[in-house]
Order: C-alpha cells, then structure tokens, then sequence
C-alpha cells in the first residue's frame, strides 16, 4: 500500500508542449506526458532506473524504482472539469497549471507473510531530490501555496487538483488494493476455467467463460487504451448475455419468479437495465480504445 505522499509542486513553463492525442491515453483534458518525459531523464541522471512514463486516468506516472518497494512521481497539468469540454483545445503551454508529486508505496499482495521495508528515507530523499531538479530549471516557475490556492479558487476546486486528487491515501489503497484481489480472483477463475474446458467433449464454453474472466482481470490492473479495449469486451460481452437472458425468458420463461435467485423475464429486465445497459454505454464512450484522441489539432496548443 502506499505508505507516503506529499501535496507536490505547482508550476508554470514554457518548456513542454501538448502532445496531439496524448490525453486519449489518460483522461480528457489531461496532459503531461512531456514533463513526466523531463523527470524521467532527470532522475536517470540521478541514478535511478526509471521505466518509460506510465500513462494513468489522473496523468503520468514516472517508475523510479519497483524493489523493494514502489518509488515514483505523480505528473499532471491541472483543468477546472466544471468548465471543460472534452473537445477542448489544449491551452497554451505558458498557461497550464503543472503538478507533480512524490509518492512511496508498498505493494500489499507483496508483503502480507514478510516484514515491510522501510520506506521514510528514500522517500524523504525523491522529494528533496524533485525539488533540486525543479527549483534549478530556470524555465519553471514554481507557485506558491497562496497564488495556487487563487488559481484552484477560480477553478471551483475545493482542495486540490482533481487530476492528482486521491480523496486520502486510506481511500487510494483501498481502490488500488479491491482492482488487485478483483484481478487475481479473475485471473484464477479464467485458470480453472481453462482446465476445466482441456479435455472436455465440448470445451467451447470454459474458453470463452475463462476468457471473459481473465478480460476483468486486465481491465482492472491496466491503464489507458489497453484498459478501454478489455473493459469494452466485458462491456459487451455482459449486454449480450443480458439480451440473451431477457430473450430466453421471453421465449420459454416465466413473466415474474417468485425470488431473484430464479430465472424470470422480470429478473431478466432488472439484469438488462442494472448490467447490460451500463455495459453497453462504456463499451460505446470506450470504443475499445480505438476512438479519435479529443486533442485532434495538430497544430499545437491554441
């Protein structure tokens, strides 16, 4: 679980640049690609091994270190959601609100039979270390707590930005921890489904149920693109079955059973609507991950 977070840094540059289509891979309006890029190379320089930026729904994500424990910078460009329009232009990069953060976390599923490492120092030294770096970058102006809080003000925020906002790091770990124990639990259905398919006289079944299975396992650890395409095939896959259920009873079934447990065309309409519509609705705003980025100008920030 995550163990440290700091509020982090607010600033404005002229150095970075909007990538056309970059926030197709993160959230609407969200960017940061390019300055997570400059961390990155910063912070190699420094020693650490750090992985290619990470595209998450609240921004980028730059790896600095994964053992013992997890070790990284959250970076994002702050946007009032309440004003915003999904086909906005990117503003101009002087006037993008940047933020980014240090965070310590211990994977849970890592240490439930061992002995937690400590992780106070080596987070206390990628902070201090990610304010040397900015504070020395003659292009970022860094703001201060009161000017950030005018600026979050005219955005109607009530704390912090929503790109990086976590609730609390309590609300964080129980997120990110139920997406793991869902996707190993997935994981291990789809496993049993395949064995329990190997060998049988019709197979066909267990394949497809396994592979529905491991598809939640996906959508719940994956990010971006890789997320929408699986999240859509459950989608999808979830209305289908709705329809064939509300079919079937329609057909052959009963109008109202006398439990929820027991197939009816009622149950049927409840599972369409409850399930299958909301399926079908993130499998259309999704478009398994293939929809046109919002970003669409090429041209550059207006």
């Amino acid at each position: 679980m995550k163990e440290e977070e700091l509020p982090g840094y607010w600033f404005r540059s002229s150095r970075f640049e909007i990538e056309p289509g970059e926030d197709s891979r993160t959230n609407p309006n969200l960017y940061g690609r390019q300055p997570a890029n400059w961390l990155r190379r910063e912070f190699v320089k420094l020693g650490y091994d750090v992985e290619d930026v990470i595209a998450e729904d609240w921004g980028w994500c730059v790896m600095c270190q994964r053992e013992p424990f997890y070790l990284w910078i959250g970076c994002g460009s702050v946007v009032d959601f309440r004003a915003a329009e999904a086909n906005d232009h990117p503003p101009p990069k002087e006037q993008i609100l940047w933020h980014v953060f240090p965070a310590a976390e211990r994977p849970f599923w890592k240490y439930l039979f061992r002995r937690k490492p400590a992780v106070s120092a080596a987070f206390t030294k990628l902070n201090q270390q990610l304010n040397t770096v900015l504070e020395n970058s003659a292009d970022i102006e860094l703001l201060s707590e009161e000017t950030v809080d005018e600026i979050l003000d005219t955005f109607r925020y009530d704390e912090v930005p929503q790109a990086t906002q976590y609730d609390d790091g309590n609300q964080f770990v129980v997120r990110s921890g139920l997406r793991w124990v869902l996707a190993v639990f997935s994981f291990l259905f789809a496993f049993i489904m395949v064995l329990h398919g190997t060998g049988s006289p019709s197979p066909y079944f267990s394949y497809a149920f396994g592979f529905f299975c491991a598809a939640i396992g996906i959508t719940s650890i994956a990010t971006g693109r890789v997320r929408q395409f699986f999240g859509s095939l459950v989608g999808i896959t979830v209305f289908a079955a709705g329809l064939w259920y509300l079919y079937s009873e329609i057909t052959a079934g009963q109008a109202v059973s006398g439990s929820a447990s027991e197939p009816s065309v009622l149950n049927a309409v409840f599972f369409l609507g409850v399930f299958g519509i909301p399926g079908l609705m993130y499998a259309w705003s999704a478009r398994f991950g293939f929809k046109r980025p919002v970003s669409k100008d090429a041209s550059g920030p207006h």
